[in-house]
């Protein structure tokens, strides 16, 4: 009796901890609107709005971005690689010369983005649910469908 109670107790315990780091982190002082070149490693900011920030050259390597608004947003020559972006709305962001490898672009809207140069080696997309720059062949550019 006395080991299932330690057992649930820690059970929780350990529940409570991931939902703790599940969590949004705060940003620095002063982001938004000012995160250029700032190094956001993992960090948690899903459902965010980063509108019309400055992101340029942030690295943002395996941030969870899930729902995140970067409409208008300075995302040029940004680190994206491993970054779930599921459902972000990066609707006229400029992402020139981002670097964006194996992102998670599920249900992400890229209406009207600038993605010239960007590396989308990698990058998962749902072709039901993602939406891209019209004429931006994201194939070529290396996306490929989440099966």
């Amino acid at each position: 009796m006395m080991r299932k109670t330690v057992l649930i107790i820690v059970g929780v315990l350990l529940l409570t901890i991931a939902l703790v780091g599940c969590g949004t982190q705060k940003l620095p002082e002063g982001c938004p609107p000012k995160c250029s070149g700032l190094y956001l490693y993992q960090y948690k900011l899903n459902n965010l709005d980063l509108s019309n920030a400055d992101f340029s050259k942030a690295d943002l390597t395996r941030a969870f971005l899930r729902g995140v608004n970067f409409s208008k947003t300075n995302l040029q020559g940004a680190i994206l690689c491993y970054a779930d972006m599921t459902g972000a709305n990066l609707t006229n962001a400029d992402l020139r010369g981002a670097d964006m490898r194996f992102a998670n672009l599920d249900k992400a809207d890229l209406t009207g983005a600038n993605l010239e140069g960007a590396n989308l080696l990698g990058t998962r997309y749902r072709p039901a649910t993602t939406k891209w720059p019209e004429g931006f062949d994201y194939k070529k550019a290396g996306a490929v469908p989440i099966q």
